[in-house]
């Protein structure tokens, strides 16, 4: 179960708690590689692909992506009562390499609109977690992608009454997919990431899926390694995060928190909270 006693406890939301704590929508995730041309900004490289794909939609992992230049923020705690937390500084990273990344792709109003959390490291050796901002990420040389396209509905961003942040949040089309073997999955504050996704696979009787995803964190505790304390974290799930025989059997993330201090492991059940929220896509395996 989750602790949502100690976490409401160092986190309380300016706004009412949304009844629905966990939404999602079924559909159909195709996957596609796309070279990612050098010189030209993520956010702009991954939008004309997916556009040219007629997908609004996607999650892109950018494992080993190379940048010439980029620039970052960390969490950081808010300056007024609006928001239980809020943004850093910009920093620069400089020339880097991403050692594990994710970007989330949706709308918002008539705009693209992306979610990218990472984890880099520099030529001289240092590592870095935050939130990329990717329309000022500049791709160092050509990169094959691998875009995951979720067809049958996507993710639009939302004003969320709880936390006062506007959100992704999923949304069905009218026609269904003629086939669904993926999930979009996102979650209130104070879900427990693992427990959550054990609910709603109990709930759609999904047996086998890898996961991938951003979100944040009030605290975590994993399986090996140290806790992380900080109440306000940036958290990107890790690859072999997946649910195997109806239950999410690994759960790998890696967290930073305001002082940039980096946390790596299994995240263990009812030890991690959602802070803000978490978007999750689920890739079932038949």
């Amino acid at each position: 179960m989750s602790d949502l006693t100690g976490s409401r406890q160092k986190i309380r939301h300016p706004g009412p708690p949304a009844a629905q704590r966990q939404q999602f929508v079924r559909g159909e995730v195709r996957s596609f590689k796309v070279t990612l041309p050098a010189g030209a900004m993520l956010m702009a490289a991954l939008t004309a692909a997916l556009q040219d794909l007629q997908g609004e939609t996607a999650f892109v992992h950018i494992d080993g992506l190379a940048l010439r230049s980029g620039q970052h923020v960390l969490p950081a705690h808010s300056p007024d009562a609006q928001h239980v937390a809020w943004y850093s500084e910009t920093h620069l990273m400089g020339a880097c390499r991403f050692v594990h990344g994710t970007v989330v792709l949706g709308r918002k109003d008539e705009q693209w609109f992306s979610h990218c959390h990472a984890l880099w490291e520099t030529a001289q050796g240092s590592q870095g977690l935050g939130h990329v901002l990717c329309a000022e990420a500049c791709i160092d040389q050509p990169w094959e992608a691998e875009i995951h396209v979720f067809f049958g509905g996507g993710l639009r961003v939302s004003f969320d009454a709880e936390t006062h942040f506007s959100l992704l949040r999923p949304y069905a089309d009218a026609t269904p997919p003629h086939q669904t073997n993926a999930l979009l999955l996102t979650l209130q504050p104070h879900e427990d990431v693992r427990s959550a996704i054990n609910a709603v696979c109990a709930n759609l009787a999904i047996q086998e899926a890898s996961i991938m995803g951003v979100g944040s964190l009030i605290g975590a505790v994993f399986a090996q390694g140290p806790a992380m304390s900080a109440a306000i974290s940036e958290m990107l799930l890790l690859p072999g995060a997946e649910v195997s025989q109806g239950r999410c059997s690994a759960l790998p993330v890696a967290c930073v928190d305001p002082e940039a201090v980096i946390y790596q492991g299994d995240l263990l059940l009812g030890q991690g909270p959602v802070l803000i929220t978490c978007e999750l896509l689920l890739r079932v395996r038949s």
